[in-house]
């Protein structure tokens, strides 16, 4: 499976996200990549790190997969039964679903600033500084890399997903949803979220995708509300696995920015 990356600039600091990544190590990452970034960021290795160890910052997380090369019927039937009848609602409740590739995207400016508009407002009700990372976003698209989906009730886009794709795994990125407005109905919004997960999945198996990636699960299945959502599309504990995302400073001023980095941690 090929790797795919992009670069983009964050203040004066140039980074390089890489995904999928194959290689054996860190350094034969690199090699491959030969990359002038001053820091590359390798997410989602299934493996340690065994070099140069100085310089990289390891990240250990858990995530759920989906096995795509399942039958529909079989990816179906492992969802919750409460979320397979919200599903099935949603198909008698006129919800339509879209998806857009990155150069669909690119075309459609709307679909990109309404997505950022609904994630930012989403995290201001929560009381939270989290904002939508535009630039990080249009370097991937640029790249050729992104997935968005959407639900739209009566022709309003309510719901997004947006997906990091490679050729044989996608990786669930950002969402958004107004479902803390007073505006729109919470459960309708809720339905519309799981309606659009199965969508989803459908979608990248019909392109022949292997593996659905969750985009991360919690260690503590039993605190995390967000973890037990996606549990239940799996219902299967056996489809847990441990990624490392490393972060490499990749030339001397990337070094001294981790090991900085390292000292105030």
């Amino acid at each position: 499976m090929k790797m795919v990356h992009a670069k983009y600039r964050k203040y004066f600091i140039s980074i390089e996200h890489v995904w999928f990544n194959q290689c054996s190590s860190v350094l034969e990452t690199l090699n491959e990549l030969n990359s002038k970034s001053e820091i590359c960021f390798l997410h989602s290795c299934d493996f340690f790190i065994t070099d140069v160890p100085k310089y990289c910052v390891e990240i250990e997380q858990n995530t759920l997969i989906t096995d795509l090369t399942q039958t529909k019927e079989s990816i179906f039937q492992k969802i919750n039964k409460n979320y397979r009848y919200e599903i099935r609602r949603c198909e008698k409740e006129n919800i339509v679903v879209k998806n857009y590739n990155s150069k669909e995207i690119l075309k459609n400016s709307d679909i990109f600033e309404k997505f950022i508009t609904v994630y930012n407002d989403m995290y201001k009700s929560k009381g939270l500084k989290t904002t939508f990372n535009k630039e990080l976003m249009k370097a991937y698209i640029m790249a050729d890399m992104v997935v968005f989906s959407a639900a739209f009730f009566d022709n309003e886009p309510l719901v997004f997903h947006s997906y990091i794709v490679g050729d044989e795994t996608t990786r669930f990125f950002y969402s958004a949803s107004p479902f803390r407005s007073n505006k729109y109905d919470a459960s309708l919004i809720g339905r519309m979220n799981k309606y659009l997960h199965w969508n989803d999945l459908l979608y990248f198996k019909d392109i022949g995708v292997q593996k659905y990636d969750w985009g991360g699960i919690g260690k503590s299945l039993a605190v995390s509300g967000i973890s037990q959502f996606k549990m239940k599309f799996s219902g299967d504990k056996s489809d847990v696995c441990t990624y490392q995302n490393i972060i490499v400073g990749n030339n001397w001023l990337g070094k001294i920015i981790l090991m900085c980095y390292k000292v105030l941690k």
